[in-house]
């Protein structure tokens, strides 16, 4: 199964960061696709503009490791999905590492022709959001 990572220097402090990614309604804030995100116990359901909507389940959130663990259950073209969000501090600022595994569903769109360059896009507007409050 494929994975794809991609990371982002971040000049805050780690807590800012992971205060934000662990916060299963902040999404909506910061990343460019999603307009609405709103929890449902543990699983977190994202609207795009156009009323798509995804959802993702929870597995894990240690706030001692700053680790987030998810899986996206419906809304995209992949199967066999999971998400996990890293958070490193730097002297100064932090990393944020965005890791995915996932593998095509039956349309055969292949996640390694849009899930990285998706994730940087969305990384590089967390680092936006995060470094002008």
């Amino acid at each position: 199964m494929p994975d794809y990572e991609v990371s982002m220097d971040i000049a805050v402090a780690p807590e800012t960061a992971w205060a934000v990614l662990r916060d299963p309604s902040a999404i909506s804030r910061w990343h460019p696709d999603y307009v609405r995100s709103h929890p449902v116990r543990d699983v977190r359901v994202l609207e795009r503009a156009d009323g798509t909507k995804v959802q993702e389940r929870f597995i894990s959130c240690d706030d001692e490791e700053l680790a987030l663990v998810s899986r996206v259950t419906a809304g995209l073209p992949v199967e066999h999905h999971l998400n996990v969000f890293l958070v490193k501090p730097l002297h100064p600022g932090c990393r944020v590492t965005w890791w995915t595994r996932a593998e095509p569903d039956a349309s055969g769109l292949d996640p390694g022709e849009w899930l990285p360059a998706e994730h940087h896009r969305a990384l590089l507007a967390l680092r936006d959001y995060l470094e002008d409050q």
